[in-house]
């Protein structure tokens, strides 16, 4: 097999006709995106290179991974405004991709990012909607609901929703008055015989 002559240009600008060679950069802007997230802090710039990547090739899965790690390196950094245009362009790209999806929308609800609709209601949804609205809970204090069920305190929910320990504490007050209980085991206990705790979004169902 003879190889292009030419300029080492050339002969690069005629080889990215193979698959894998294409997938040579992105496949590099990932790696380089991946060593961030574990050397020091994820770099959302080094992400968003690899999504650009991935989606000029035409590899939207690969797209909404690196999106998904764009997004989640935003809001540790404190950028939800861009985390807020990164998580629903990898929520679009990942569609058909169930795992991934499930962790988008566990990242946009926790960011309190909206994402385009879910599929239409069936009768079964439609009658936990009902379960969860008969409680009176917003859709934040169903996320707060859930990590206090795990035993997490108000500092780690905190954490974990990219809010201060003091808004967490006024959720779970909240949770604790709209459930008529007084601790936060109890509130756990009503939350599961109601059918609370799951998260039909996050799951993709």
């Amino acid at each position: 097999m003879s190889w292009p002559t030419g300029s080492s240009t050339q002969a690069g600008e005629a080889l990215t006709d193979h698959p894998f060679v294409a997938a040579t950069p992105a496949e590099r802007a990932t790696w380089n995106a991946e060593r961030t997230r574990v050397v020091n802090s994820s770099d959302p710039d080094a992400w968003c290179a690899a999504a650009t990547a991935w989606q000029n090739l035409g590899c939207p899965h690969q797209a909404g991974y690196a999106w998904w790690r764009q997004a989640e390196a935003q809001l540790y950094v404190g950028q939800s405004r861009a985390a807020a245009a990164a998580l629903p362009a990898g929520a679009e790209a990942a569609d058909g991709h169930a795992p991934l999806l499930s962790h988008i929308r566990r990242l946009a609800l926790r960011a309190r990012v909206p994402l385009p609709a879910t599929p239409e209601a069936t009768p079964e949804n439609q009658g936990q909607a009902k379960t969860q609205d008969s409680h009176g809970l917003t859709s934040p204090e169903l996320v707060v609901l859930r990590l206090l069920a795990t035993g997490r305190t108000n500092a780690q929910i905190g954490a974990e929703l990219f809010i201060s320990p003091k808004t967490a504490s006024v959720h779970v007050t909240n949770i604790l008055r709209k459930l008529g209980v007084t601790t936060r085991v109890q509130a756990a206990a009503v939350a599961e015989r109601a059918g609370l705790l799951h998260d039909q979004r996050a799951s993709g169902g």
